[in-house]
């Protein structure tokens, strides 16, 4: 029996629901915020209550811009953008800690703002 010449093709259809264009987000600062305003004192707190975990991390403050076909950015909201090490912490932890930094935001007068939790690996690079 001869084989295809093309064993494993997959035919393309064109997306044309509300599917059909798949956005582009960049990454931006966080600037002219009420967590602006705070962040000295609160970024300190946040720190610390991410290390009382015993977690190795990372933290900053981003914001996702979603691009538009015609071109617009529109920003998402503050995103508090916290890294750990791959396998250091559970979804239980990262939720609570999560709903203790909104805590603090919150009694320092800054809402509108996500906590978002990914893997990361830090390195020194030599220079």
């Amino acid at each position: 029996m001869d084989s295809p010449s093309k064993p494993y093709h997959l035919s393309f259809i064109q997306p044309s629901d509300r599917h059909a264009y798949q956005p582009t987000k960049s990454l931006g600062g966080v600037f002219r915020t009420p967590l602006n305003d705070v962040w000295s004192t609160v970024g300190p707190q946040v720190w610390q209550l991410v290390k009382d975990r015993k977690l190795p991390i990372s933290i900053g403050l981003a914001r996702f811009v979603t691009h538009e076909e015609d071109g617009r950015g529109t920003p998402g909201p503050v995103v508090i953008w916290i890294g750990v090490h791959p396998g250091s912490t559970s979804a239980d932890t990262t939720h609570e800690v999560s709903q203790n930094i909104l805590e603090l935001l919150e009694k320092n007068g800054v809402k509108d703002v996500e906590v978002e939790w990914h893997e990361a690996v830090s390195w020194m690079a030599a220079f």
